[in-house]
């Protein structure tokens, strides 16, 4: 009586905990997994079956049960155990009625019950999955066949992978297949020889899915078994969320490729809010609204969430690994925090949740936070946020810039500018962004324009503004004041010799016109070989002072044009040495003003007189005069 008692306590104690009713407010999120115990009933096996044949196939039924792993089993012992201490009589419960409440008194959430029935020749077999609380059938399934009765051990293993969602068949077929120590000599399948040998080459996809042999383990695809007694097996494969069973035969002396089709399974993962009536997302897509059932949904991991206006959104990450899961969540009534920022845009962090862009809402359950805003060049500001339910709080922050602008003009422009040695571009530079405090500046103006450096000092939001203008390189004034004076000398000595050039030729030409005239008066022939040699000799030698003409243009024109100009800066003010720019040329009579100085019109005064003094020179007569004989 005391062993009794003291078995009656430990089963309790184990079992009987699952049927206590779930608490009303169920910790959010967990899976009530009083949903995931079973217990099989025994099959009901028809007159013309052998009795025992009730045992066997219910063994068959836990059995196949266990391996697929769905649920937790209630052993067949241990639940005859239970019911006995509390008086209930198995053999009398045969009413749908009865087994639900058998269930009950179990702390079981389903209960598988079945028969085996026969008619005629033909088998008929048919288990359902019971909901103990609801008394619905949640899923069935039947086989019939014209089998002999050592078969229906394998057809009772069908049903049970079909009751839970596996893609397997039932094909009928002679002998039993006992669990095998081993593969090959130890396998003692339906023989077709007595000592045939035979083996099998197995493949599945995905590949590398675990192989059972007649419910042995034997390895994983692609799987080569040799050395196998010729018959018929039953070859399983499961990899993660794929399962594959089907019956091959091993014919003697060969190798039988056989690839096993295998079916992702699926689940129905039921759903439950409090409050109901919420959205439901399954990985981040809506899947309707609580409370909800979701059916074809695959094995692994998922995230369920839920969200309903005015409470926070919750969520739960679920590992489905059977085909019914129930998960619940509680959601939780929020509070508003709303949080805007000077500038817009900045970066907002609550403990836990999301960052977030300014302006933006966060609804959180009731409590304290802390919250940051922050945002690129600006410091960043932490707050304390205590909210109540249903209540709205607004956080304004205005963050103090960590920069100040900088504005830059020189002369010239086009000045390049580095500030700690970092390039800012060219002047002018309008309100570039510099962090505040002291900085080193530089401003280089290349050519012939020496830099600049300076430590400038810019405050939080402050816009400084500078007007730097650039010195010339030491010495470059006075070396650019001596290659102009050089071009001035060359200039004018140019001009000089075309002066010189142009009264050699005048003076020349006279002469020789005046010697073509006695020649024609002249009626002597040594009058005539005379004024015709002078005639000859006199415009030699002004073709030579034409020459000399061109010689001194041509030094005046390239000195004049190869002369340095002034730099704008110059000739925007008085510099001393760089006035007198008419050096050499004829006074003008009329001047207009130019920055800062006086300065010729062009195409009247100035160097343009030496081509028009030349002109009027030259073409007298015209370019086309001849001197004829």
């Amino acid at each position: 009586m005391r062993s009794r008692f003291f078995l009656f306590l430990i089963f309790t104690l184990t079992v009987f905990p699952l049927s206590l009713p779930a608490p009303a407010a169920a910790e959010e999120g967990k899976i009530e997994r009083v949903q995931n115990y079973i217990a099989v009933i025994d099959l009901d096996v028809a007159k013309g079956l052998d009795p025992s044949l009730k045992v066997i196939l219910t063994n068959a039924v836990i059995d196949e049960l266990v391996k697929i792993g769905r649920y937790e089993v209630i052993d067949r012992a241990n639940r005859d155990k239970i019911l006995e201490e509390q008086g209930f009589q198995v053999k009398d419960c045969v009413e749908e009625k009865c087994r639900v409440d058998m269930g009950k008194l179990l702390g079981v959430g389903k209960v598988v019950t079945g028969s085996m029935n026969r008619l005629g020749e033909t088998s008929i077999g048919m288990i359902q999955l019971v909901n103990v609380e609801t008394g619905k059938i949640e899923s069935s399934a039947s086989e019939k066949c014209r089998c002999e009765p050592e078969d229906l051990l394998d057809l009772v293993r069908v049903l049970a992978g079909k009751l839970m969602g596996l893609p397997v068949t039932f094909t009928p077929k002679s002998g039993v297949f006992p669990s095998p120590p081993g593969v090959g000599e130890g396998f003692t399948p339906s023989q077709r020889g007595e000592g045939a040998k035979g083996g099998l080459y197995l493949k599945t996809d995905p590949p590398g899915a675990a192989v059972t042999l007649n419910d042995q383990r034997v390895g994983d695809t692609p799987l080569t078994l040799a050395n196998l007694p010729a018959g018929d097996y039953q070859v399983e494969a499961r990899k993660g969320n794929y399962y594959g069973r089907i019956n091959v035969t091993v014919v003697r002396d060969q190798f039988t490729n056989v690839t096993v089709p295998m079916e992702e399974m699926k689940a129905r993962l039921t759903v439950i809010t409090e409050p109901p009536e919420a959205r439901i997302y399954l990985d981040g897509r809506e899947a309707g609204s609580s409370p909800a059932t979701l059916t074809e949904v695959a094995m692994g991991t998922h995230r369920v969430e839920a969200e309903k206006k005015g409470y926070v959104r919750t969520g739960k990450d679920v590992s489905i690994s059977r085909t019914e899961e129930m998960v619940t969540l509680n959601l939780v009534k929020g509070a508003l925090i709303r949080v805007i920022s000077d500038p817009s845009g900045a970066r907002v962090e609550i403990a836990g949740l999301p960052a977030n862009s300014t302006p933006c809402d966060y609804l959180v359950p009731p409590g304290k936070y802390r919250v940051k805003v922050s945002a690129p060049d600006y410091e960043a500001l932490e707050y304390e946020a205590a909210v109540k339910v249903g209540e709205e709080k607004t956080l304004e922050a205005r963050l103090k810039p960590n920069f100040g602008y900088l504005t830059v003009q020189s002369r010239p422009s086009g000045a390049a500018v580095l500030v700690d040695g970092k390039s800012l571009g060219n002047t002018p530079v309008t309100k570039e962004k510099v962090a505040w405090g002291k900085h080193q500046m530089e401003i280089r103006g290349g050519g012939n324009y020496q830099a600049q450096a300076s430590e400038i000092e810019i405050g939080r939001g402050e816009e400084k503004q500078l007007n730097v203008a650039l010195g010339f390189r030491p010495g470059y004034l006075s070396t650019l004041k001596t290659k102009r004076k050089v071009a001035n000398v060359f200039t004018i000595s140019g001009a000089g010799i075309a002066a010189a050039g142009t009264a050699l030729a005048v003076l020349f030409k006279v002469r020789a016109d005046s010697a073509h005239d006695s020649y024609k008066g002249a009626s002597v022939q040594a009058d005539l070989d005379r004024f015709r040699s002078d005639t000859e000799s006199n415009r030699n030698v002004t073709y030579i002072g034409l020459g000399i003409v061109g010689a001194g243009v041509i030094t005046a024109v390239i000195a004049l044009f190869s002369r340095p100009s002034l730099p704008k800066e110059i000739k925007g003010s008085r510099v001393p040495g760089f006035e007198g720019s008419r050096v050499g040329f004829a006074p003008r009579t009329d001047q207009s003003e130019g920055r800062g100085g006086v300065y010729p019109r062009p195409g009247v005064g100035g160097h343009e007189a030496l081509p028009y003094a030349f002109q009027a020179f030259a073409f007298p007569g015209g370019m086309g005069a001849e001197w004829r004989f």
